[in-house]
């Protein structure tokens, strides 16, 4: 009795310390991905079947555990990057349309953390009202795997980036930094990253581009025709 009335104050404290403030800041482990490989001028992009899957274990781990409400914040990254950046020419996450695409693409994130760890400090933080802060850390992994449309595999990566969460009645200031916030944005970075390196790593297949550049000095070496006007009686 004495340690659950134990446990339950614990908690108590650390919604406390949450309530009060909290503050979450990206560790950059991989490139701020500013801008998309432009594939506008070929002529032909693939179509895709993407499927998306927020787990909470390790990527090695036998047992997964999907978190849909994640896994629905995350298939919204994945839509908001491929509609702006246009790297297909369809695609679609539904999987009775997955067949008859050029490929199939699994996008994986695992959220992986030190949960004891978490606790322990959090425990701490509350029990000093949060005077004492305390941090968190939760790391992503993002794995994907690109099929062709015969289900034979043509590339796997692995993207790794994780976020920290601080807690205390000091970072009220900070408050802005919202977890959801700066979670979302460092999911954003691993999705573009993964993409931007399959495309660049020419892993996807684009046709020719229909109209190739001329370059400015092969238009100005070439052999100038004057053109004449024929003469006409007035």
């Amino acid at each position: 009795m004495k340690t659950k009335r134990l446990i339950l104050f614990a908690l108590l404290l650390v919604a406390v310390t949450v309530s009060s403030g909290c503050a979450s800041f990206p560790n950059k482990e991989i490139g701020a991905v500013d801008a998309m490989p432009d594939v506008s001028a070929y002529q032909h992009k693939p179509s895709a079947y993407i499927e998306v899957k927020f787990y909470r274990s390790e990527p090695e781990a036998v047992d997964k555990t999907e978190m849909p409400q994640a896994t629905e914040m995350l298939t919204g990254i994945v839509k908001s990057v491929l509609d702006k950046s246009s790297l297909f020419g369809s695609y679609t996450m539904e999987p009775d349309k997955a067949n008859g695409n050029d490929y199939q693409i699994k996008m994986y994130v695992y959220n992986h953390a030190s949960s004891g760890a978490a606790m322990a400090a959090g425990f701490i933080t509350g029990y000093t009202l949060g005077l004492i802060p305390s941090f968190a850390t939760d790391n992503y992994s993002m794995v994907i795997e690109i099929y062709d449309n015969n289900m034979n595999l043509v590339e796997k990566k692995r993207t790794n980036d994780s976020v920290e969460t601080w807690f205390g009645i000091w970072l009220v200031p900070m408050m802005s930094q919202s977890p959801n916030k700066v979670t979302g944005e460092v999911l954003e970075n691993m999705v573009k990253h993964s993409l931007k390196i399959m495309i660049e790593g020419k892993k996807l297949r684009y046709s020719e581009i229909t109209h190739p550049a001329i370059p400015f000095s092969d238009i100005i070496a070439s052999e100038f025709k004057p053109f004449y006007m024929p003469e006409r009686d007035i």
